[in-house]
């Protein structure tokens, strides 16, 4: 952190999370706190085993703070500094908000911003569902049953509804359902899947819901994490 003595907020976000923010000190101080408070509500295992895996830090980039006009030729200068990493929008909290609930009968705007955020973190718990053989067989059980907009959380007014889309991009499920969502109101969520259940019209909503209750149960398994942001 002695490389960022310009930024508290940077320095503080590497020393708690080992999160490298390159952004050319573009954000404003309240999304690289309110950033870092996203990371200290996260469970420790999706931190070490998601974000950082086998890496000393992860890079959290803004590459559109880099480029001048058309000019993209700083976008290779961001990557190598580390096996972990993710690029985030050109954005600040406060900046727009997005509807996470669309077309589900619930409605949740979040913060932009964040969302992007949240989004692109939960794109590296893949490893750690990969790695958990019950885990991965879990996912790979509900992905197999979904067939309709309904088994489905997020991206329901997509045209053609979302089976196709997450089937044919299942890195998209977890940082979708999660990121969007989950990290945004886990009660809504349920609420959703629950009204589903009760409706008939799927069973597999619910077992999403559950599923991600397990990704952020503790080590024991005797308590998981709900989060209304």
């Amino acid at each position: 952190s002695r490389a960022l003595i310009d930024s508290a907020p940077r320095a503080a976000l590497f020393e708690a999370h080992h999160v490298y923010l390159a952004d050319g000190n573009w954000m404003d101080d309240n999304t690289v706190q309110l950033t870092e408070s996203m990371y200290d509500d996260l469970p420790l295992h999706l931190r070490v085993d998601g974000v950082l895996y086998e890496a000393q830090f992860a890079t959290m980039t803004v590459r559109d703070s880099f480029r001048c006009g058309g000019d993209h030729s700083s976008d290779g200068l961001l990557g190598g500094l580390t096996e972990r990493g993710y690029n985030v929008f050109k954005m600040d909290v406060g900046d727009g908000t997005e509807e996470a609930f669309g077309c589900t009968g619930a409605s949740v705007r979040g913060d932009h911003s964040m969302t992007v955020i949240r989004h692109e973190v939960a794109h590296q718990f893949d490893r750690v569902v990969q790695a958990d053989t019950r885990m991965s067989a879990l996912f790979d059980g509900l992905k197999a049953s979904a067939a309709v907009t309904d088994d489905w959380l997020r991206l329901n007014c997509r045209a053609g509804g979302p089976d196709e889309f997450f089937k044919g991009a299942p890195q998209e499920i977890i940082a979708s359902q999660v990121g969007n969502q989950y990290l945004l109101s886990s009660s809504t969520q349920l609420h959703v899947a629950v009204d589903r259940l009760v409706g008939g019209s799927s069973a597999v909503a619910l077992g999403w819901v559950l599923f991600h209750l397990e990704m952020f149960a503790s080590e024991d398994g005797t308590r998981s994490r709900m989060y209304e942001s």
